[in-house]
């Protein structure tokens, strides 16, 4: 993808442009991605910040282009943002089914090696984590951020993440950063 020109043709939309209105559309993000935006000293930083920030999230690009339509369907600075990203095969509507596959295979392969079970039962509360079980935890929770929950089998692997996560509650200060990390590509 032309990041330059992606950034470019963002900059020209209404309501990136108009400080009032963008800050309604950041509104409209997911706070996991809103809260790590910087404010820019001018536009060209701001968008630029906003377009770094989305592109960390596989499915960042498709909540801004969604809020960018909110605002500004029926302009022409939109009709070429939307040519421009359906000629670069990111629509909203792409998949990313192999990273749910990846965190499904993780978190049962440390579930096995930790003799415990897809569903929380009482006896899985004893288990003792170690820095590479937590480190497998959390890698799975960073690549889960990365889907929509509208992706096919995103409820069923995010309550065996879900599990995991009961299972290591003891370590509280882990978790706290587990869940507040940012995904990575």
């Amino acid at each position: 993808m032309n990041k330059n020109h992606l950034i470019k043709l963002l900059q020209e939309c209404p309501s990136l442009r108009d400080i009032e209105t963008r800050g309604s559309l950041l509104k409209m993000l997911p706070h996991h991605i809103v809260n790590r935006i910087k404010v820019g000293n001018n536009i060209t930083e701001y968008v630029v910040n906003i377009v770094n920030v989305c592109m960390n999230y596989s499915d960042g690009l498709e909540h801004l282009f969604e809020a960018v339509r909110f605002f500004d369907e029926k302009t022409e600075q939109f009709q070429n943002l939307s040519d421009f990203l359906e000629n670069q095969k990111l629509t909203p509507e792409s998949p990313s089914p192999d990273i749910l596959e990846k965190v499904e295979t993780t978190i049962m392969a440390l579930m096995t090696q930790l003799n415990l079970s897809s569903q929380i039962n009482a006896r899985d509360e004893f288990t003792q984590h170690n820095q590479a079980s937590l480190e497998g935890i959390r890698e799975a929770m960073v690549q889960l951020k990365q889907l929509s929950p509208q992706t096919p089998g995103y409820s069923r692997v995010s309550l065996i993440v879900g599990s995991a996560l009961t299972f290591s509650r003891s370590h509280a200060p882990a978790l706290e950063r587990i869940l507040d990390a940012p995904a990575s590509k």
